[in-house]
Parts: C-alpha cells; sequence; structure tokens
C-alpha cells in the first residue's frame, strides 16, 4: 500500500494567491477610476442644479434682478451664485451662496487665474452661450449654456 496524501502542495497555495493578487489589482484600479468618474459627475450636477436655480429665478424675476453663476479658477476653484441689476460685482450686486470645489477637482474652463460669468437676463432667461469644463486628473466633464438658457451635460 502506498501512502495517500491529501491538501495543497505550497506551489498550489502560491500560485491561487498571485491568481487572486492580480486579480485584485486590476479590480481596484477600475474601482479607483470608477469612483473618480462617479465624483466628476456628482459635481457636475451640483453645479448644473445652481444654474437651473439661477436662470428660475431669473425668469421668475425673483427680486427684480438677474441671476447668475461666476466660475472663478483659483488656488482652490470655486462658484458663486449672485443677483444683480447689471454685471457681476455691481453695486448692487449680492452674492447668495459660495461653492467650492473638492481639491481634486478644478475648472479647465475657465482657465487658470481666470473667472467667467453666466448671468440670466431676468424674464427671458437668456444668456450668452457658454462652456465650463471640470477635470479631475484625466477625466473631464463638461456642461453647456446655451443662448436660450438650457443647461445640458
Amino acid at each position: 500500500m502506498k501512502n495517500k496524501k491529501s491538501g495543497f502542495s505550497l506551489l498550489e497555495l502560491l500560485l491561487t494567491i498571485a491568481v487572486i493578487a492580480v486579480i485584485g489589482a486590476i479590480g481596484s484600479g477600475f474601482y479607483i477610476q470608477f469612483s473618480r468618474g462617479i465624483e466628476l459627475d456628482e459635481t457636475a450636477k451640483a453645479i448644473v442644479a445652481d444654474l437651473k436655480l439661477a436662470r428660475e429665478n431669473a425668469l421668475a424675476g425673483k427680486n427684480q434682478m438677474k441671476w447668475g453663476i461666476r466660475f472663478t479658477n483659483a488656488s482652490q476653484d470655486y462658484y458663486e451664485l449672485f443677483s444683480t441689476p447689471t454685471v457681476y460685482g455691481g453695486v448692487s450686486s449680492t452674492i447668495v451662496s459660495t461653492t467650492y470645489l473638492n481639491s481634486v477637482i478644478s475648472f479647465d474652463t475657465p482657465t487658470s487665474s481666470t473667472s467667467l460669468d453666466v448671468v440670466f437676463s431676468k424674464i427671458s432667461g437668456n444668456t450668452t452661450s457658454t462652456s465650463i469644463v471640470l477635470r479631475r486628473d484625466t477625466l473631464t466633464k463638461s456642461i453647456n449654456v446655451a443662448t436660450s438658457g438650457l443647461i445640458y451635460q
């Protein structure tokens, strides 16, 4: 009679661990890229919601003012929701809220050290056609505003 040994050899165990490690490394790379994309999408959705709020306020003629958002590309990118009788920064302009972007997300448009204003006319909701581009590492997301005031991604 032969002695029959049962169980796994050290080589089989090492190969199994190596295969699991490779699959885990590939999977974690996909997960990281996926989560970055979600974070960028959520930031874009928040900006779209604020743009729509500014347009709705302008359409309603709230406070008899134009409404808009100023996007500022600075050391920490941010945007401000404001109301104004003419343009951003006028004497009667009021900043309603300021929102800072997550430190890993930045504006591509407007470019570095510049600002971009999207101002909706009262009652009509019209504005100047423009795009806001967000960046997270190699991923980008565009938000477009048409002259009619329609906002889309």
